[in-house]
């Protein structure tokens, strides 16, 4: 069994969402028994990721609803850091919609991506340069700003990828890093975690069979300790927040009573997250971070 890619902690027990079973393959959630992350095992091989990245099967699919507006709130924080007119690299730039948002705030940006397809893509799209990952590393470029949106649960090693990425910032250079936090603590996370735990109990459970895309999932203290703890940065802003995610719809919650449910649990989900106190805030489902190595 592999270690914890967060911690480098013993994985135990199968815990929430168990197994997904893909192209007649079992992908099995396993449970650090130090960080309480959850990552998968095993790992999926080149043969995968390059099936699961294809445009057709991952951007066509995931990337059409895209909320602009919230690209252009994340760099408007992140700027009380930098301003307008630093280089910026979106590393798993995806279609180029960040991209493009950076642009249009002043930033210099280049993107990386793993498909070629994509690269084509987000390039015309964001009407800057795309790089794939080792045209990168051989070109000496370096940047003010690495963005990484939604991007280090996709990664087998994170911690080998930001050492890698680190040799890429100036010397004064930020880490500008978003994601989810599937284990943390949550009305959503609560909920489904329950219903499928009482499933699994009854032998009513079905595995899922959906594509492992994220390879791990994780909790406020273990994902900050991560970039803290483990690569020894200095955390310069860290907060977690709430958006309704997976059950959040839109336009379909009229379909049937599931679907309303599960929209009213998202809803009171957020909700209630919005009345933590901000320095003291538990509750919530995704983070935004800037660390200096």
């Amino acid at each position: 069994m592999r270690k914890c890619p967060l911690c480098n902690g013993i994985g135990s027990d199968l815990t929430f969402p168990y197994k997904t079973i893909w192209k007649g393959r079992e992908f099995n959630y396993i449970k650090c028994n130090r960080c309480g992350t959850t990552f998968v095992d095993p790992i999926p091989d080149e043969t995968d990721f390059a099936d699961m990245y294809a445009k057709e099967n991952y951007h066509d699919v995931y990337t059409g609803d895209v909320d602009m507006e919230s690209y252009r709130h994340s760099i408007e924080k992140m700027m009380m850091y930098y301003k307008d007119g630093k280089s910026l690299l979106d590393f798993g730039c995806g279609v180029g919609n960040f991209l493009k948002t950076a642009k249009q705030m002043g930033f210099l940006c280049h993107g990386v991506e793993y498909d070629p397809k994509v690269i084509a893509h987000a390039q015309k799209n964001a009407g800057v340069p795309v790089y794939s990952f080792n045209e990168l590393k051989s070109s000496g470029l370096k940047y003010d700003i690495i963005h990484l949106g939604d991007v280090l649960e996709h990664i087998p090693e994170p911690k080998g990828l930001m050492k890698e990425l680190s040799k890429l910032l100036t010397n004064d250079g930020i880490f500008f890093i978003e994601g989810p936090l599937q284990n943390n603590a949550s009305l959503v996370y609560w909920v489904a975690s329950s219903f499928k735990t009482i499933k699994r109990k009854l032998k009513l459970d079905i595995p899922a069979n959906d594509a492992p895309t994220h390879l791990f999932m994780t909790n406020k203290m273990a994902q900050k300790l991560f970039f803290t703890d483990t690569l020894g940065y200095k955390c310069l802003h860290y907060e977690i927040y709430e958006t309704g995610w997976p059950y959040l719809s839109k336009g379909n919650i009229n379909k049937s009573l599931g679907a309303l449910g599960k929209h009213l649990i998202a809803i009171l989900a957020i909700i209630i997250s919005k009345m933590e106190i901000y320095n003291n805030k538990i509750l919530g489902n995704r983070f935004f971070g800037l660390f200096q190595p």
